[in-house]
């Protein structure tokens, strides 16, 4: 079932292509925090996602936040198009994974405090929050959940 405003998300991915904020600062104020707003702009619905096996969800604990330039590159009505499945909510993603470890590189052994990676002697990764503008749950779930 394809949500039928196609004019509304067509004329809104048009505007975002020809008309972008002029910098990266204004791009990340300009982006989608709602699932189903979306999932309008691509014209797709939560049973498109789903008869491709995708379990979307709206996530509580790490919020979705997609910059609208990004959402312009994507396909659209193609819920396998990568760069949508990036930035997409799985519940696939929360499921607990035999062998997985919440810490594959022990980066933990070498934290003197929260928020600090200090794993090499000249170098410092300080991290001031547990979220960033693009989101990068794939990547850094488990460490992000646990600082909320």
């Amino acid at each position: 079932m394809k949500i039928n405003n196609n004019l509304i998300t067509s004329h809104t991915i048009n505007n975002v292509v020809n008309n972008p904020p002029s910098n990266w600062k204004a791009q990340l104020i300009d982006t989608i925090n709602d699932i189903d707003e979306l999932l309008a702009m691509l014209q797709l619905s939560h049973e498109d996602l789903q008869q491709h096996n995708i379990a979307s969800y709206q996530p509580k604990k790490f919020p979705l936040r997609v910059p609208k330039s990004f959402v312009a590159k994507m396909r659209i009505a193609d819920p396998n198009d990568p760069l949508l499945l990036q930035v997409l909510p799985d519940q696939r993603a929360l499921q607990t994974v035999t062998g997985y470890v919440t810490d594959p590189l022990a980066e933990n052994d070498h934290n003197p405090q929260k928020g600090l990676i200090h794993k090499y002697k000249s170098r410092l990764l300080i991290t001031v929050t547990g979220a960033c503008k693009r989101k990068c749950f794939p990547t850094f779930k488990a460490s992000l959940m646990s600082m909320k």
